[in-house]
């Protein structure tokens, strides 16, 4: 093994373990932030345009539900995912690591292909689930207009339907008179 292929792996390693920190202390924060803010309204410390307190019982205080929904989870998923994400990255590292070059005279075009693939990927989570959305959206409202169509059709055949039927009762009491 190249001392290069070591310290690739050594460099790699820790920076995934501070990106996934980063993205824990993230979550922690945001997790807090939600409860802090449900406990800012719960204990009537928020103000409103006429000076009342906001309490328990007002519509903020009903939105901010959702901070026990997502705030509770964000703050208990955060520690556990550290700790996978750490013994993920080591043990993808020691087994990947006879792939790697130790100099980029063959692995360059690599790079620029994982940027192409990622803004490819970013263009398409961006316009594509936009397109696709438009899509379902209008499948949809044809699908409504359809139901719409056949119900009017269902109801017209049922008044004419009814209009015979009273044509004939009309009839009716003119043959038993007579």
């Amino acid at each position: 093994m190249c001392v290069l292929q070591l310290l690739r792996l050594h460099l790699t390693t820790p920076g995934s373990n501070v990106l996934i920190l980063c993205f824990s202390l993230f979550l922690i924060n945001s997790g807090q932030s939600w409860v802090a803010a449900r406990k800012y309204i719960l204990y009537g410390l928020l103000i409103d345009k006429k000076g009342d307190p906001v309490g328990p019982d007002s519509d903020e205080f009903a939105n901010l539900k959702v901070g026990v929904m997502i705030g509770g989870p964000f703050e208990d998923v955060s520690g556990p995912a550290l700790n996978n994400f750490i013994k993920f990255v080591g043990v993808f590292a020691f087994v990947t690591e006879g792939m790697y070059d130790p100099t980029p005279e063959r692995t360059w075009p690599y790079g620029f292909a994982c940027i192409f693939a990622s803004l490819v990927l970013v263009a398409a989570s961006k316009w594509g689930l936009s397109l696709g959305l438009s899509c379902v959206t209008s499948f949809l409202k044809q699908r409504q207009l359809q139901r719409e169509k056949l119900e009017a059709r269902h109801v017209q055949e049922e008044d004419a339907y009814d209009e015979d039927a009273l044509e004939d009762d009309e009839d009716m009491p003119a043959i038993t008179a007579g």
